[in-house]
């Protein structure tokens, strides 16, 4: 059951006025209450809720310190009276939750600020001329990502492959899906050994596949009569 100690309850100078202010204490938190039907699992017979509410909230409420984080919803009602809150969004704010040392980029055109996912202390910044205007950096993101199940995310513009434990016999290959949002169908990649378990051969080559946001990438080993016996580090370079 939802921690509701506030029913969204209307002030009565607002009835019959579009949009209705509303006012609610939750103690769940944001996304709780903005999963779909969090308000048809109680009684809203005596606080009906319309598609033309706005509701301010005070949610993660702490009903013992009296604290609770403050936000602004409005309504959505589906033709099967499924209600979801929608946290209003004022553009230019920033979508939470953020991390710590990461790196803003812009939600949609709007001009909302989110969470880039990418911390500032992997982000490389590289003096480069720029060939129209003689001047400018060039920012390259650096995401290591692990294999597992021929399949690894890593989007970023460098960074290390690290390969599950690979048992490939000789003359044979592995093949990965690489998702990395920064590859497009023009994109040139670079590939190296950087280390890993594995001890059998070194005798490694590599095929990278490009398509957007992602590539094909074939290991082969060409070591005809030795199996692979461990992981294997990749380092990337995306341009």
């Amino acid at each position: 059951m939802p921690t509701i100690y506030q029913l969204p309850i209307q002030q009565p100078a607002m009835v019959g006025v579009n949009p209705n202010l509303k006012f609610a204490v939750f103690g769940d938190n944001l996304a709780t209450i903005t999963a779909a039907g969090y308000l048809n699992s109680v009684n809203l017979e005596s606080n009906p809720i319309a598609s033309t509410d706005v509701l301010q909230v005070l949610y993660s409420f702490n009903n013992v310190t009296k604290v609770g984080t403050y936000g602004i919803f409005t309504v959505s009602i589906s033709n099967s009276g499924v209600i979801t809150l929608v946290a209003w969004a004022n553009p230019g704010d920033v979508l939470l939750p953020v991390v710590s040392g990461n790196l803003a980029s812009f939600n949609g055109t709007t001009g909302q600020i989110q969470d880039s996912g990418i911390a500032a202390a992997n982000v490389m910044l590289k003096n480069a001329v720029n060939t129209l205007t003689g001047a400018g950096q060039i920012i390259l993101a650096k995401v290591n990502g692990t294999e597992a199940a021929n399949a690894v995310t890593a989007s970023g513009n460098a960074g290390v492959i690290t390969t599950s434990s690979l048992t490939t016999a000789g003359g044979a290959t592995y093949v990965i899906t690489w998702t990395n949002t920064l590859i497009t169908a023009t994109s040139v990649v670079g590939l190296t050994i950087q280390g890993g378990t594995n001890s059998a051969t070194n005798n490694i080559t590599f095929k990278c596949v490009v398509g957007a946001g992602s590539a094909t990438l074939t290991i082969y080993n060409n070591t005809a009569a030795t199996s692979l016996n461990g992981t294997i580090f990749i380092g990337y370079t995306v341009f």
